[in-house]
């Protein structure tokens, strides 16, 4: 059972530093709705890539399995999008608050509420501890007005994403492999966000031959959108590759382990593990992180109580 725990750690570093690629994209690319379907096509072709090749280049297909990919798929893009707008209007503190509450909160209320998982002492004290600690971080300047209804979007997309996760490991018969999962719900992430690419090119086009006519791009605006593109496209790759490998971890560890001892020991780890990093390239971490990490220190124990 410990190596599951392993895998929960090795995970939650990988998440912990997925945002960095997310706000370098954002600033590169923008907040447009087209930006952000770019960014989920991106991100979900690595996965499909990956998962592919790790599964011995096998695609396994159940209709269960099928149907859960293609809501998965939907939900990935989707926060994308409310990603991208929401690190637009606040800083990176409050998204990941929103973010990683209700990755925690949704699929803990899911497991005592559907799989009959034990509502322990342990497991409240380490989930109000841990949200403490989330709300500690932000800062006493951070605005959370703006910007409320994507930061809202947000809590409950990750926090169902992690629910159908976990509904697709404990559909055993029914089911395919972790890797076989991922590749379904990245092969149907990619075609939902081709079609997207498709319409709201021809969409702006429209609006653009309408307002101005037909415009030519200069030589020097030609260049500059290229390199911000090779850039934002080595943003896709990196999220894609740690947001797959985090993912893979977390769906094996989803087979031992319940939902509400999971999330919450993922979110406290990627708190602590996120500021670490911050901590190791040379920022200086402020008295209110010090204080969110000891509380996601304390949460932990006593989640190991």
């Amino acid at each position: 059972m410990i190596v599951y725990y392993g895998f929960l750690i090795a995970a939650s570093a990988l998440y912990s530093i997925q945002f960095v690629f997310y706000t370098k994209y954002q600033k590169t690319a923008g907040n447009s709705l087209l930006s952000a379907v770019r960014f989920a096509l991106g991100f979900n072709t690595v996965a499909f890539v990956a998962a592919w090749l790790a599964n011995g280049l096998r695609i396994e297909v159940t209709a269960f399995a099928a149907t859960l990919a293609g809501v998965t798929a939907l939900i990935l893009v989707a926060f994308s999008y409310a990603s991208v707008k929401a690190l637009a209007r606040a800083n990176l503190a409050v998204y990941s608050m929103f973010a990683m509450l209700g990755g925690m909160l949704v699929p803990f209320a899911a497991g005592i509420l559907f799989w009959g998982e034990e509502l322990s002492a342990q497991k409240m004290v380490c989930c109000l501890l841990v949200v403490a600690a989330l709300f500690v971080n932000v800062p006493k300047e951070a605005s959370v007005r703006s910007g409320i209804r994507y930061y809202i979007l947000i809590f409950f997309l990750n926090g169902f994403g992690g629910v159908v996760s976990k509904l697709h490991q404990l559909g055993v018969g029914y089911n395919v492999s972790s890797e076989g999962f991922i590749a379904l719900y990245g092969a149907f992430g990619v075609v939902l966000c081709l079609l997207l690419c498709v319409f709201l090119r021809w969409q702006a086009g429209v609006e653009r031959s309408r307002e101005t006519g037909d415009e030519q791009v200069s030589e020097g605006r030609e260049s500059e959108a290229l390199l911000v593109s090779w850039v934002a496209l080595l943003c896709m790759l990196g999220y894609g590759v740690v947001n797959w490998g985090g993912n893979l971890l977390s769906l094996y560890a989803m087979l031992h382990l319940h939902a509400s001892v999971q999330f919450p020991m993922v979110t406290g780890a990627v708190l602590i593990l996120s500021t670490l990093a911050s901590f190791l390239i040379g920022e200086k971490p402020r008295k209110r992180t010090v204080l969110s990490v000891g509380l996601a220190i304390l949460g932990l124990m006593a989640l190991g109580m």
